[in-house]
């Protein structure tokens, strides 16, 4: 699985009131994210996920994913997509 879909997971769960999904779902991005090794050409696949977030409470995919893109700015900075999102 990926950020992506870990972010749409959570979603579903949060739509059908699936607490323990959501709390899984969340895990599971906070990991993928904390191992993923981050550069240029890839990217793509953060906006992705950021894309496919609804913003909603603090304790969601899409503030979780914002926190790593602030974090990893030097990099992202430098990748002409995530340019052409802002």
């Amino acid at each position: 699985m990926t950020y992506g879909t870990h972010a749409r997971l959570y979603v579903f769960a949060e739509k059908h009131a699936l607490k323990r999904l959501q709390k899984i779902s969340l895990n599971k991005l906070y990991w993928t994210l904390a191992e993923f090794p981050l550069d240029v050409n890839r990217a793509s696949g953060i906006l992705e996920a950021v894309r496919g977030c609804p913003e909603s409470n603090s304790n969601s995919p899409f503030t979780l994913i914002v926190h790593y893109i602030i974090f990893n700015l030097k990099i992202l900075r430098d990748c002409p997509e995530f340019l052409l999102f802002l």
